[in-house]
């Protein structure tokens, strides 16, 4: 399964705050993230964007969307906007909110 190679690796996920980081990130990862049309609706607030590194590389594009005042995750795509398999995506889901859990901490 291809989450084995994570086992012991560290995942860092961070927002970013410019579209050209955006457009930068797209180019690493070969998806559309960064282009014009995704750039407005995260404008807008329809969408937030995370970015996940595996070891400091440039990996995981997480879609986040409000539900009800509370962001879940829209989507999640790999390099070249490869699908995760579902044991994948659950993974960085809860790996993401055990990051997000941990910051709200740090918080308050």
């Amino acid at each position: 399964e291809m989450w084995s190679e994570h086992e012991n690796s560290v995942i860092s996920f961070f927002q970013p705050i410019t579209s050209h980081q955006l457009a930068d990130w797209g180019r690493a990862v070969r998806n559309c993230v960064g282009n014009s049309s995704y750039a407005g609706a995260i404008n807008r607030k329809r969408y937030f964007i995370v970015l996940a590194m595996v070891n400091h590389k440039p990996r995981y594009t997480i879609q986040l969307k409000l539900s009800d005042g509370v962001l879940v995750v829209d989507q999640i795509a790999d390099i070249g906007n490869r699908r995760l398999s579902d044991l994948e995506r659950s993974n960085v889901e809860d790996a993401f909110k055990l990051a997000l859990t941990k910051r709200e901490e740090e918080l308050t």
